[in-house]
């Protein structure tokens, strides 16, 4: 429909409940009491037919991430350290990304910025997201197994929107773990081939 795929659909109705909680965040903006800080959860495991070192070089090249993550675009803040504890990231996710970065059209999505606060190369990464949008906390997981790697993708994420935001979880739960199962499943074929 409209010549979206169905990764772009998960994206954009991801991106209009993100839209829905930060205009539930307004009243905080005009002096009203914070609304109440809810974290949740979420996990993804998925087992990789590659050795974990080619897999853990492969989710440490930020950039490259941008050919296997759905709508993002992934870069190191220029000046930044590329590896270990302190290096910063930036993750541009929103409908179009690739496309409308390329030719100059406005972008739809948000900015996630992140830095890493635990290095473990190569099985273990953190990082602190602190852009506007998402905030908690990552980690990614290599695993050795029998006939590859199992990559574990980890994230505890302030829900934005208090009480209204945690009713609302369940919704973009399905969003967040549709389109980074999708993109986990890309990094797989990517490194299967």
């Amino acid at each position: 429909m409209w010549g979206l795929t169905s990764g772009e659909w998960i994206v954009g109705a991801l991106l209009v409940f993100v839209a829905l909680l930060w205009v539930c965040t307004a009243p905080r903006a005009l002096g009203f009491k914070a609304a109440p800080q809810i974290t949740r959860e979420i996990e993804i495991v998925i087992d990789i037919d590659a050795p974990p070192a080619r897999v853990w070089d492969a989710i440490v090249d930020w950039e490259s991430q941008s050919a296997w993550m759905a709508m993002t675009q992934v870069w190191v803040e220029p000046g930044a350290p590329r590896a270990g504890v302190g290096a910063r990231i930036e993750a541009f996710t929103g409908l179009r990304a690739r496309k409308a970065s390329a030719s100059g059209l406005p972008l739809i999505g948000f900015l996630d910025t992140m830095t890493v606060t635990r290095w473990e190369a190569p099985t273990r990464c953190d990082v602190l997201h602190t852009g506007k949008v998402v905030k908690g906390t990552g980690t990614f997981i290599v695993e050795p197994r029998a006939g590859g790697a199992r990559f574990r993708w980890s994230e505890v994420v302030e829900v934005p929107g208090g009480y209204l935001g945690a009713a609302l979880w369940p919704i973009a739960r399905v969003g967040l773990h549709g389109s980074v199962k999708f993109s986990l499943k890309a990094l797989a074929r990517s490194l299967h081939s």
